[in-house]
């Protein structure tokens, strides 16, 4: 029996036996393949997976350094689960157009009408050679696939159903960042295809610093799952902010209808996602519904009296990121012949909860803290110094 018959039963088998069945898609985290990746546009090596103009990239541990993972050609990028992920342009030259997408060919069992479902996603931005993130990241659910020419135009006449909320600009090359919603099914659906459905005029760039190639949004992908549901499986997260600072809570899944009230149980807003601007520590009641069923969670924003400013005379000399971030972050010198010489960290009261002496342009550092509002400060070996607030939600 050929190779490619053998794992398909296998993978059926497991959804058979009850082995990861709540997951729609097949090989979700692209571990699974016919043949190593020897080179770009190999994304059909993984089995079940299907770059949609046929130049999609496929990354693993087994692959030479062009398509290799963590060292890819794009960056140092550990996957977000197991030893391989897959990659796309987002943007490909800015005016051009040019789009590559990334789908799974067809679920375990097609989707059943006015089921709900939580799909989800993870990306992370190219951290090396590519210089622009975009938003407009999203994937869309459907019954038949979608295919263009090596060329690769966007799939504009398709509307994406799971997006992040706010639409926000990726930049964060460090995290992998959860792109999720709810889908109420029409039935049939066995089709999940990511991308940027957006022509270039309707989205939105930023230059990152990571790297010389311009006009250019690259963007990494993992864990793809679509699981249906009842009731929320996730919980809000309480964050911390200083006073004068606004803040957008929730779980910003697109496709949640909610309502949020404040502890008196008035309603002062709607939608999965609400940025608030409290002046002390505040607590949130929200409600979702999801098929019908309405559940609530809670959260606080706790805010911090003390102001932390950063150092307008040396602000550019220092890059921090992703921030916030979930306690792991990465510091960078703006500039490759000035190193990073001391580093500092204060909470809101002042007082010093981590130091460290180095010498490289660049580092990452892990220095569990919990969550919160701190001061990085930071002398440079040229006698300069710089100043950043940094925020951790775990």
């Amino acid at each position: 029996m050929p190779i490619k018959k053998v794992i398909i039963f296998i993978v059926l088998l497991m959804q058979f036996l009850g082995l990861g069945a709540q997951n729609l898609v097949l090989n979700p985290s692209f571990e699974t393949y016919t043949a190593c990746p020897s080179a770009f546009s190999q994304l059909n090596k993984s089995s079940f997976w299907y770059g949609t103009n046929g130049s999609s990239d496929y990354f693993n541990s087994c692959a030479p350094s062009v398509v290799n993972v963590p060292n890819t050609i794009y960056g140092y990028q550990p996957p977000r689960t197991g030893n391989a992920f897959a990659g796309g342009y987002f943007i490909n030259g800015y005016g051009s157009n040019y789009r590559e997408y990334v789908q799974n060919t067809w679920f375990s069992m097609p989707m059943v009408s006015n089921n709900c479902y939580f799909v989800k996603f993870y990306v992370s931005c190219a951290s090396k050679v590519i210089n622009f993130a975009c938003n407009n990241i999203a994937a869309q659910l459907s019954v038949l696939g979608y295919t263009t020419n090596f060329t690769g135009f966007p799939a504009t006449t398709y509307t994406p159903q799971i997006y992040l909320i706010n639409n926000p600009i990726i930049t964060d090359s460090l995290n992998w960042i959860e792109i999720g919603g709810i889908y109420t099914a029409t039935g049939g659906e066995n089709h999940i295809t990511i991308g940027n459905f957006k022509n270039d005029a309707n989205t939105d760039t930023a230059r990152t610093g990571y790297g010389t190639i311009n006009n250019v949004a690259y963007y990494f992908i993992d864990d793809v799952s679509v699981e249906q549901i009842t009731a929320p499986t996730w919980q809000l997260r309480d964050t911390m902010i200083v006073v004068g600072d606004s803040v957008l809570i929730g779980p910003l899944y697109s496709g949640l209808p909610c309502t949020w009230h404040n502890i008196g149980g008035t309603q002062i807003g709607t939608g999965s996602g609400m940025w608030v601007k409290p002046n002390t520590t505040t607590n949130y009641i929200l409600h979702e519904t999801i098929c019908g069923n309405t559940f609530a969670d809670t959260m606080t924003v706790f805010v911090s009296a003390v102001s932390i400013k950063e150092n307008p005379n040396n602000s550019k000399q220092l890059r921090l990121f992703p921030n916030p971030n979930n306690g792991e972050f990465a510091l960078e010198s703006s500039f490759a012949n000035v190193e990073l010489k001391e580093i500092s960290i204060l909470d809101v009261t002042g007082r010093t909860v981590f130091t460290k002496e180095v010498n490289s342009t660049k580092i990452t550092l892990q220095p569990n803290l919990s969550n919160g509002v701190y001061l990085i400060k930071v002398t440079f070996s040229n006698g300069k110094f710089d100043f950043h607030r940094m925020v951790i939600t775990k």
